[in-house]
């Protein structure tokens, strides 16, 4: 009695080893899917939209149908559904290459030409469509006559070097109209008559006013006035800026908003006076004092020597270290303030506050005041991958013996007060998180309010063993 063993596999599917209950010695099989399928056991390829494949097996008693392409052909997304449909059979049947047939699904988007030749030219009332070699898209007539399609992309490349003859009208989406030398372009005034508008003679682009008392006008797309040029030479710009590649010359010049200078100088009766910009680094370069009631800037205001004086005397300003980039407030000739590259403040001397309940605060909450002193913030809103920490753990912390308790003068201290703390080199060997550490990665500080939740947990470690 002959057995069979029908597999059915959606597009990009395989078939991974199905036991098949006897030995099969063939596989018919309707590849209607885009994908390329490997038959494993015979090691044979099966092409995307092949009907009726005829395999000869031997024997084997699963079936591996894999979804993969051989080398060098390219495996396409595959299409919703599309299904390949096979029969595992224990009869011997003739190997069968198929028949190749087009996709059954719809597909809108995409239409695969393979590049070639000409091909040979279709019957009458039918036209070929092909690729060439070079990827342009032709078609061909039954004439044999052909033509490439032109598209957007080619349209510059195709009508280049046409001729351009008679009048025009419309639009030419971002073309040029090139004028031949001694050759003009000319146009109707409102009376009819052809008047000469621009050209080139003698190396000189020419243009012509076409009415007797009329204007230059140069517009915008929505026919709003840009710039206009009057009979006697006065320019106006309504709107956008004027740029000159060199040297500007003109008996009066106004503006409503700002003048600019391409070179990023503006000169005031004379070449020794001078306003001037460098771009480069943003700066304003007078060619002497300024003298001012206000000073008012968006941004920085720098003097070229990185020093900026205050009032009236030479021994009050503020300087740019240009080496380290800190900020040094300068007050009777000594420091005072000192502003360092990576933000920190270095004061010389008390800072007071106008009231005990100015201070500073931090984004997470924390601030200092004269009244509260330091208050370490603590909303659970800005926490995360928060865990108890247990007494009994807390309790061992604080007996380690690595961290004593200790006494000790400060280097720099001319009080020779004696303090009392730890040391962050014996705290980082405990609770190294709770220690503050130097760019050398040596320990330098240790966060004190941390400490009190260790001893608050000891606390409560001792309170449980005396109850």
């Amino acid at each position: 009695m002959p057995h069979f063993y029908p597999v059915v596999l959606p597009g990009g599917k395989s078939l991974a080893g199905d036991s098949l209950g006897f030995h099969a010695y063939s596989l018919r099989i309707d590849n209607l899917t885009n994908q390329w399928l490997l038959e494993e056991t015979s090691l044979a390829w099966i092409p995307p939209y092949s009907l009726g494949v005829c395999l000869r097996l031997y024997g084997t008693g699963v079936g591996i149908i894999l979804n993969q392409a051989p080398v060098g052909q390219p495996q396409l997304a595959p299409v919703t559904g599309e299904q390949a449909v096979g029969v595992y059979s224990d009869q011997l049947r003739t190997e069968v290459a198929g028949t190749p047939v087009r996709q059954f699904s719809l597909v809108q988007t995409v239409s695969d030409l393979t590049q070639g030749a000409v091909p040979a030219s279709p019957p009458v009332g039918i036209t070929r469509m092909y690729a060439a070699p070079d990827g342009t898209i032709h078609y061909i007539l039954s004439s044999g006559a052909t033509q490439q399609l032109i598209d957007t992309s080619t349209i510059a490349a195709n009508v280049a070097t046409q001729p351009l003859g008679g009048d025009l009208y419309g639009t030419v989406s971002n073309a040029h109209i090139g004028v031949a030398y001694n050759d003009w372009i000319s146009a109707y005034d409102s009376g009819g008559t052809l008047r000469t508008f621009a050209g080139v003679n003698s190396n000189v682009s020419l243009f012509y006013q076409i009415a007797s008392n009329g204007v230059f006008s140069f517009r915008s797309l929505a026919n709003a006035q840009l710039v206009n040029i009057d009979n006697a030479g006065n320019m106006s710009i309504i709107s956008g800026t004027l740029s000159v590649a060199s040297n500007l010359t003109a008996a009066t010049v106004q503006s409503a908003a700002w003048v600019m200078a391409q070179n990023g100088i503006i000169y005031f009766l004379s070449g020794s006076n001078y306003l001037s910009y460098q771009s480069s680094g943003n700066q304003f370069s007078f060619s002497g004092n300024l003298f001012a009631n206000n000073v008012t800037a968006t941004g920085s205001v720098a003097a070229q020597n990185g020093v900026l004086y205050m009032w009236n005397t030479g021994n009050t300003y503020i300087q740019f270290d240009t080496s380290s980039h800190n900020y040094y407030f300068i007050s009777n000739g000594g420091t005072v303030l000192t502003i360092q590259a990576n933000g920190m403040l270095n004061t010389f001397n008390n800072i007071n506050a106008g009231n005990t309940s100015l201070g500073v605060t931090w984004p997470n909450g924390s601030y200092i005041t004269g009244v509260s002193g330091y208050v370490q913030g603590s909303n659970p809103a800005l926490k995360q991958s928060t865990s108890v920490v247990s007494d009994t753990d807390c309790l061992s912390l604080v007996s380690d013996p690595r961290v004593p308790a200790q006494s000790y003068l400060w280097s720099e201290d001319e009080t020779a007060r004696r303090n009392l703390g730890f040391m962050a080199t014996d705290l980082a060997k405990i609770i190294p998180n709770s220690v503050i550490y130097d760019n050398n990665g040596e320990a330098s500080g240790y966060v004190p309010q941390e400490l009190v939740t260790l001893l608050w947990g000891a606390v409560r470690a001792l309170a449980a063993k005396v109850q």
